[in-house]
Order: C-alpha cells, then sequence, then structure tokens
C-alpha cells in the first residue's frame, strides 16, 4: 500500500488498525492524516525494516485451508 505525505506519493507502507473501541482512539487514529513527515523521516522509515524481512503465511497451512475455500 502507498499513501499519500503532504500530497506527494512514497514508499511508506501503511495499514489500517482494526479493533479501536474506544472514540478517543478512533479520533487520534484518524489524526494520523495530519502528521507530516519530512524526506528525512520517510526515509528513515522505508529503511527500518529490510524489504524481505516478513516473510511466509499469515496463518499455518492446515489453517490457510479453512479460510481460501
Amino acid at each position: 500500500m502507498r499513501m499519500l505525505v503532504g500530497g506527494v506519493r512514497c514508499a511508506v507502507s501503511a495499514s489500517p488498525i482494526p479493533g479501536t473501541e474506544s472514540p478517543k482512539r478512533l479520533e487520534e487514529n484518524a489524526n494520523a492524516v495530519n502528521v507530516n513527515l519530512s524526506s528525512a523521516e520517510i526515509a528513515e522509515l522505508d529503511n527500518a525494516i529490510a524489504p524481505n524481512a516478513v516473510h511466509g503465511s499469515r496463518y499455518p497451512d492446515r489453517m490457510m485451508a479453512l479460510i481460501t475455500r
């Protein structure tokens, strides 16, 4: 997923945060769109995790069989 930062497309990955239960936390999460990152901060985030650091299936094969019908 790509996101916009200050109107510029960047390679920072973003994920929604499911399970927000309180209005206060929902407001905090929604206000994340107001965060402005510098080019240096974006570069730091891009380099924080190696591109191939995450690998493998989300669930064990027997569980994947139950959800990919």
